[in-house]
């Protein structure tokens, strides 16, 4: 990649990290997805895009994105939360647990895992209450 094409991937990636904070998750999909043109398969502007996928509800492509941002580093702790989060929206609740496990074991300092693996036990917990 050409130096000006790795400048306008970062120029791309913040611009969309800008849209994303104000709430704008459709133009930073499409922004992500710019800067994923460039620079396929780059693992954080996956997980980017896969944040905003998750807010648009679309489940899937949310999953898609967070599955390949783990291809090349299946240690990527902030791949494992976005593929644990994913998860958990389709409802997929058992399978997120596990991946929230993942991310705890490599990163035990983060609270996310901590949280996700509470909130994924607690739906568990009441799905099996409501049969």
């Amino acid at each position: 990649m050409a130096a000006d094409e790795g400048q306008r991937f970062c120029d791309l990636l913040a611009t969309g990290n800008q849209l994303y904070r104000k709430r704008e998750v459709e133009k930073a999909a499409e922004t992500f997805t710019a800067a994923l043109c460039l620079k396929a398969n780059e693992k954080y502007g996956l997980v980017c895009r896969s944040k905003c996928f998750l807010l648009m509800g679309q489940f899937e492509n949310a999953l898609s994105d967070a599955e390949a941002s783990l291809k090349c580093d299946q240690t990527f702790s902030e791949g494992l939360y976005q593929k644990a989060e994913a998860l958990y929206h389709m409802g997929e609740l058992e399978f997120a647990l596990v991946f929230y496990h993942r991310g705890q074991k490599l990163r035990p300092q983060l609270q996310e895992f901590r949280m996700g693996i509470q909130k994924a036990q607690d739906s568990i917990v009441i799905c099996i209450k409501s049969e």
